[in-house]
């Protein structure tokens, strides 16, 4: 009931702001040709391709390049002009070009690029990211294409989330669970000498996995916003991990 509740009070001001922008859309151009139906699925089509192009921007653009905050105040400046656009073409300002609501707008636009191009955007995010880890001190968060890498740090000791999921922890790692990973399935080789690690290996598995007579451990990570996290926020034991010459980090799916 709460996630019902919450996902229709979080999504229900866009879709309707969302539809209303359609709708006024399809009476516009519906006014501009002089056709009704074959309007409205020109209009359609062209959201269509709106929204195709807005992933490809969104996913090689807006995440490798902006924050969350950044992505936000430029869509709110892209709407903006949207719906500067909208008051000119249904003729508010024909009249009057300085009509109220186009004033409102121009205005938004301002304030929003305004604070775009300004360091309060990066520190707001900071300080909303921050509010998501009470207690800790956040010391790095970035997205990639693949989801977002966090690192908080309390008394010394490094956390390393994935999308939110606790993924290693460092210098002190959780020992019970990597020597479960690593030497219950060892047992079960008489004279191992090549491993793979299927992600998860940093902070402990590959730790344990050093300590047998091994040849090669080839290690396989999807993100490799993760790597540099961990090369950014040294320790000894992750540091141990990724200088030793018999690893193979492969950054693949």
């Amino acid at each position: 009931i709460p996630i019902f509740w919450s996902s229709l009070l979080i999504l229900a001001p866009l879709g309707l702001v969302d539809g209303a922008m359609f709708a006024f859309g399809a009476r516009i151009y519906a006014k501009l040709t002089g056709e009704d139906a074959p309007a409205i699925s020109r209009v359609y089509i062209l959201e269509a391709v709106g929204g195709i192009a807005g992933g490809i921007v969104f996913t090689f653009l807006f995440i490798p390049l902006l924050n969350s905050v950044q992505v936000v105040l430029v869509l709110a400046g892209l709407n903006l002009v949207s719906a500067a656009s909208i008051l000119v073409s249904s003729g508010a300002a024909a009249q009057r070009r300085l009509s109220p609501g186009l004033v409102v707008v121009a205005v938004l636009l301002v304030a929003v690029l305004g604070l775009l191009l300004s360091p309060l955007a990066r520190q707001l995010q900071r300080w909303a990211t921050g509010q998501q880890w009470p207690g800790y001190d956040l010391v790095y968060s970035e997205n990639s294409a693949y989801g977002n890498v966090t690192v908080v740090e309390r008394q010394g000791q490094y956390t390393f989330f994935a999308d939110g999921i606790p993924i290693l922890s460092a210098p002190v790692p959780d020992l019970a669970l990597s020597e479960e990973i690593v030497h219950l399935p060892m047992l079960f080789v008489p004279e191992p000498r090549r491993a793979l690690v299927l992600s998860g290996g940093l902070g402990g598995v590959l730790q344990e996995l050093l300590k047998y007579p091994l040849e090669r451990i080839d290690y396989a990570e999807l993100d490799p916003l993760l790597i540099e996290a961990v090369q950014q926020f040294p320790t000894p034991l992750t540091t141990g991990e990724l200088d030793d010459p018999r690893l193979g980090i492969e950054l693949v799916d």
